[in-house]
């Protein structure tokens, strides 16, 4: 049993691999290095000898306690080989038990325990439990206990002084009683027992971290049930207190740690806040890809920062997998290459919307050849992939076999539309022109008959400027039409708080017919780059449309027309990623670099010259301050490759 547990622990982990960074960015960047076992929220986490230690936390549905929500799991995992994971003894089922690291022990301090379990009344007990773990022996040992119950609080070490500081005592279904004051055990002189000093103060969910000699305090819920953004600095020698700059950012459910003459910290907003000493302020130490709250943040040897667990305020009952490592030097790595199986048999061309952390992908081609349109190789299944947790689920399928479908939200986020695409109909494979609304909150599709295109188009683009929706481009295909290759040059608009909405031709037209080239919109105008005609042949013409005017400008193309790539708008700039490009031999070849353009002079840059893996008929969007790229056009296996891009 005890090797089976460490063999599904160790698959839990996907590939990963970084690339290297070209220039650090002026806000670094953290990015996913592996992933826990289980998502968890409220459990203790430290660092040593290059082994992070994770014990206890709760995974259940949020302020709905059991036993059945607890984990007793007792782990750590090999900082040099994430993929390395080793079960250890807990011995107990424990959420909110703090953790710190001294002379080659792990110190675990207080926590809660529920005796009730699903669905019963919460029973919900802090302890006052204080122990070590000895990694030569793997056996814990008794420190004396803390001279109340404690949990909802933080514990820091400074010097050979632990202190336990904020948090509540829970007695069964009893309201809580704040803490008021802060505990401090010498560790030179442990049979001296826990010392108590008043604080200015009541408040739980807070953080604490050392700060020179002193140890920061920050945030949390006062008994009132307001969020406090105060910072105090305790000094656990005299007991004097000092007040500090105020946290800037979302202070409920805060991470903090020490780390060289400075404390970093994080909530909710996904912003890593760093305070140092005899700093006046606050500074902006780095961002986080999947924003979270209760989890830890931890410092490995090599002085980066581990952010772990956690829940995304987002999501009602699920909790972060993902491990991001910051360097607070700004080295992070540019790209991350996620690898996870994926559940469905498509291998290209799926339509795909980004909500939040989660990303559906639906319909496509099964095939990984370029011209393979049997009926059985379109397909119509669909899965939401929780890009925090990687854990897919079976979503309503698409109502037809389809791929190549155009796809956006509505302003409001609650739904996405699907237009248009490439499918059978009347036994052969044709461009489309009926569209779809799927529910995020319903699970549903629907059809959409006022926003059928006028004629059929596939590989078109699809931008929506407030509640406007807009079609540029495509191709309208027919085997048994001559040509049976046309390029619809018509700009179509619908207003989606039309009743019903319907698209309309715009009067405006393209310059040049072009399918398969990347569009996004930006500030109020959409950016068409590269593509092909009817013809086959490469569009080097990039035009800028205004949506106001419905006119059209010329823009600096980028170094190479691509076809097939993707546009993302993101930070004021656009990022040109992926697609196919002609290479020196004049031959077109998979374009492995990723371009960023610059409106306000006109002018492309080279953000990556090569992404660490190839992403052959890729989606990318801009998830918070990142660009999320994703493509299942992989050998082998059904597998879903994800890169994450700090620009």
């Amino acid at each position: 049993m005890h090797d089976l547990l460490i063999t599904l622990l160790l698959a839990c982990f996907p590939h990963v691999t970084d690339a290297s960074a070209d220039e650090p960015a002026h806000v670094p960047a953290a990015q996913p290095v592996a992933f826990l076992p289980r998502g968890l929220t409220s459990f203790g986490a430290t660092t040593l000898d290059g082994w992070l230690y994770v014990f206890g936390g709760y995974h259940g549905a949020p302020h709905r306690y059991s036993k059945a929500g607890q984990s007793d799991a007792f782990y750590r995992v090999n900082l040099r080989d994430p993929r390395h994971v080793e079960e250890l003894d807990g011995g107990v089922a424990l959420q909110g038990a703090q953790m710190a690291a001294w002379n080659g022990r792990i110190l675990r301090v207080g926590g809660m325990v529920a005796a009730n379990e699903e669905g019963e009344i919460a029973e919900l007990h802090s302890v006052a439990d204080v122990m070590a773990w000895d990694p030569r022996t793997r056996a814990w040992s008794a420190l004396p206990p803390l001279f109340a119950p404690r949990s909802s609080h933080d514990v820091a070490l400074v010097a050979d002084r632990l202190v336990a500081v904020g948090g509540w005592r829970l007695e069964g279904s009893k309201r809580g009683a704040f803490a008021d004051d802060v505990a401090v055990l010498d560790l030179g002189d442990p049979d001296s027992g826990w010392q108590p000093f008043a604080a200015p103060f009541r408040r739980r969910a807070l953080c604490a971290a050392p700060l020179g000699e002193r140890v920061l305090v920050a945030g949390g819920m006062d008994e009132d049930g307001d969020v406090q953004p105060h910072v105090h600095l305790f000094d656990p020698v005299t007991g004097d207190w000092e007040r500090a700059p105020d946290f800037p950012g979302e202070p409920f459910g805060l991470a903090a740690v020490g780390l060289a003459d400075a404390v970093y910290a994080s909530g909710k907003d996904g912003v890593v806040w760093r305070l140092e000493v005899g700093a006046g302020g606050w500074s902006r130490a780095g961002t986080l890809a999947f924003p979270r709250f209760f989890h830890r943040i931890v410092a490995d040897d090599g002085g980066s920062l581990l952010v772990l667990g956690g829940i995304d305020e987002m999501r009602a009952t699920g909790r972060v997998r993902a491990i991001e490592r910051l360097d607070p030097a700004g080295a992070s790595a540019r790209a991350t290459l996620l690898e996870i199986p994926a559940p469905f048999c498509a291998r290209n061309r799926q339509g795909a919307f980004l909500r939040g952390n989660v990303l559906t992908l639906f319909g496509g081609n099964r095939s990984l050849g370029q011209h393979d349109f049997e009926l059985e190789d379109f397909q119509s299944e669909a899965f939401a992939l929780d890009l925090a947790s990687l854990e897919w689920r079976p979503t309503a399928p698409f109502p037809e076999r389809r791929q190549t479908i155009a796809c956006a939200s509505a302003p409001d986020g609650s739904s996405g539309f699907a237009v248009g695409g490439f499918g059978f109909a009347d036994g052969k494979a044709v461009s489309r022109s009926s569209a779809y609304v799927y529910s995020f909150e319903d699970d549903a599709w629907g059809p959409h008959a006022g926003l059928e295109l006028p004629e059929p188009r596939t590989q078109a683009g699809l931008a929506r400027d407030g509640d406007d929706l807009w079609v540029f481009g495509g191709l309208d295909y027919d085997p048994e039409r001559e040509p049976a290759f046309v390029g619809p040059p018509e700009v179509l608009v619908a207003d989606l708080h039309a009743s019903p909405p319907r698209f309309e031709d715009s009067g405006a037209r393209l310059s040049v017919p072009r399918r398969a080239f990347a569009c996004a919109e930006l500030d109020g105008r959409a950016y068409l780059v590269g593509g092909m005609r009817a013809s086959f042949e490469l569009v080097p013409e990039c035009e800028v449309f205004d949506f106001s005017t419905r006119t059209f400008a010329s823009m600096t193309p980028p170094r190479s027309a691509r076809v097939s790539a993707r546009l993302v708008a993101l930070g004021g700039k656009l990022y040109l990623c992926g697609g196919s490009s002609r290479g020196a031999d004049g031959k077109l070849a998979p374009d492995p670099s990723i371009e960023v353009y610059d409106p306000a002079s006109d002018r492309w840059d080279v953000l990556l010259e090569r992404l660490p893996a190839p992403m052959p008929h890729m989606h990318a969007f801009a998830l918070r301050d990142r660009l999320l790229l994703v493509s299942s056009h992989v050998d082998g296996p059904p597998t879903t490759r994800i890169v994450l891009v700090a620009p």
